[in-house]
């Protein structure tokens, strides 16, 4: 996916998007996953469920939730978040 399309999804400005994907790169780990390639930035599915179930506000987010919904699609959360939500 591309930051304009994940700005779509989020409701946010490509910009927003863009500095949670520098953010990220620089260690931040409230950021958002992506993959540059060359001069633009990418995006999985995985990582975006991720993400919007890790900063969801809702008590039941982390401890529950194994899938998140991308795009109308459910998506599976990949091992990491499962583990992680657990531990919560």
């Amino acid at each position: 996916m591309t930051a304009d399309e994940v700005a779509d999804l989020l409701s946010v400005t490509r910009r927003v998007v863009m500095d949670l994907a520098r953010s990220y790169a620089a260690g931040d780990p409230k950021g958002l996953p992506a993959i540059k390639v060359k001069r633009d930035w990418r995006f999985t599915r995985d990582d975006l469920a991720f993400y919007i179930a890790a900063n969801r506000n809702t008590p039941q987010s982390r401890a529950t939730r194994e899938s998140a919904v991308v795009d109308g699609v459910e998506v599976a959360l990949p091992v990491r978040a499962r583990r992680r939500g657990r531990a919560a």
